[in-house]
C-alpha cells in the first residue's frame, strides 16, 4: 500500500511504499542529509531494530527463532565489515 504526502513541497506529491520509507526520507530531508549519509543509515538501522525488538517481545516461537537468525546474520555481517 502506498502512502502519499505533500508535506515537503505543496506542488509535488510523494509516494512511499510504507511508513518506514516515509520516516527515512522525512528524516533525511528534515536534516538536509543525502539518503546514503551515515546518519540516515544509522536512523534506518534503529527503525529496523525497533521492529525486531517488537517482534522479539510479542510473537510466537517461530517468529522469535527468525529474529534470532536475523540478529546472528547481522553480527556475522558486522564482523565481515570490520575486517
Amino acid at each position: 500500500m502506498k502512502n502519499s504526502s505533500s508535506n515537503f513541497d505543496k506542488n509535488e506529491k510523494h509516494n512511499y511504499a510504507n511508513k518506514y520509507e516515509f520516516k527515512i526520507k522525512s528524516f533525511a530531508i528534515k536534516n538536509n542529509y543525502n539518503f546514503f549519509d551515515d546518519k540516515v543509515i544509522q536512523y534506518t538501522i534503529s527503525l529496523k531494530n525497533e521492529i525486531i525488538d517488537s517482534l522479539d517481545k510479542n510473537s510466537s516461537n517461530s517468529v522469535k527463532n527468525k529474529v534470532k537468525y536475523i540478529k546472528w546474520i547481522e553480527k556475522y555481517l558486522d564482523k565481515i565489515h570490520e575486517n
